[in-house]
């Protein structure tokens, strides 16, 4: 098994970004692409972990790096990658992005 190099950490709003997907999933999606799409995040998150500077500056000092129908925003400090908010890549960003 490999060592992951940053710790991960969700913002309330990326939490909850995350429940949203979830549910919009299952209800429009069903239970296999759920299942699919939580694979497909978890994945991108470990490799994030890895290699956290792999995402492109964006606003604000965040990263951004897509995935699936979404994108992630995160900041890197230190030894932690924090992630700030999972949205959709229609999402006009200045309006969710602090």
């Amino acid at each position: 098994m490999f060592a992951l190099k940053y710790q991960l950490v969700f913002s309330d709003s990326a939490k909850i970004d995350v429940a949203d997907i979830m549910a919009y999933t299952i209800e429009n999606w069903g239970e296999k692409q759920l299942a699919n799409y939580k694979e497909i995040l978890d994945k991108t998150f470990i490799l994030l972990q890895q290699n956290p500077r792999i995402g492109k500056n964006t606003v604000k000092e965040f990263m951004v790096f897509p995935v699936g129908e979404h994108c992630i925003f995160y900041k890197i400090e230190e030894n932690t990658l924090y992630i700030t908010r999972i949205l959709h890549k229609k999402t006009d960003i200045s309006q969710h992005i602090n």
